[in-house]
């Protein structure tokens, strides 16, 4: 059962401040390549293309001014979840799903919870930076595709599988941490028999 003094406030590291930042760049980022592809590109742009790479659909380029919108909304959601984490570990706790927070932090010194705490949500943040990145790379991909008239076959396995590469080794870190964490736990349970 989660107290709300089971989590204190814990001030973000070096890692989870750099992290921030990083990700509020990239978001900044996303505004600008979408404001200089609709200045630069023609009034009707592709907007769909087949798997060939050709474009199937045309349309204006206004279109270009929700693509920013719209890929910010990750990025900004995962930034928000980790600045607001304290308080969503205090007041719905169900929202913040981390079954090892739930399961191993209880165990933990109170001292040293909200230190893993933050450690789980850096990697949240790094999954937030990594999904900065590929939309950043998508923006670009896009761009380029409707200003050539051709999307490339390498971009369409780029769009595919970057989001199964980002979020496996989200999994995979999240893994270890707990590991580290459930290593910590016993070598703490150890000391003190």
């Amino acid at each position: 059962m989660v107290t709300p003094d089971m989590f204190p406030r814990h001030p973000w590291g070096r890692a989870g401040r750099v992290l921030r930042t990083i990700l509020l760049g990239e978001i900044v980022v996303l505004w600008i390549v979408g404001a200089w592809c609709y200045v630069d590109l023609p009034p009707i742009v592709p907007l769909h293309f087949n798997a060939r790479g050709e474009p199937t659909d045309w349309g204006d380029k206004v279109f270009l001014l929700v693509i920013p919108a719209a890929m910010s909304i990750g990025p900004a959601i995962i930034f928000l979840v980790a600045q607001c984490r304290f308080w969503l570990l205090k007041h719905v706790p169900y929202l913040v799903n981390l079954p090892a927070v739930f399961l191993h932090t209880s165990e933990l010194p109170p001292e040293r919870r909200s230190e893993w705490v933050n450690r789980y949500f850096e990697l949240l943040l790094g999954m937030g930076v990594a999904l900065g990145a590929y939309l950043l790379v998508l923006e670009l991909v896009m761009c380029q595709s409707m200003s050539s008239g051709t999307l490339t076959p390498w971009s369409i396995t780029l769009i595919v599988a970057m989001p199964l590469v980002i979020v496996g080794v989200f999994l995979m870190q999240l893994r270890t941490l707990t590991r580290r964490m459930v290593a910590e736990l016993q070598r703490d349970n150890t000391v003190r028999e």
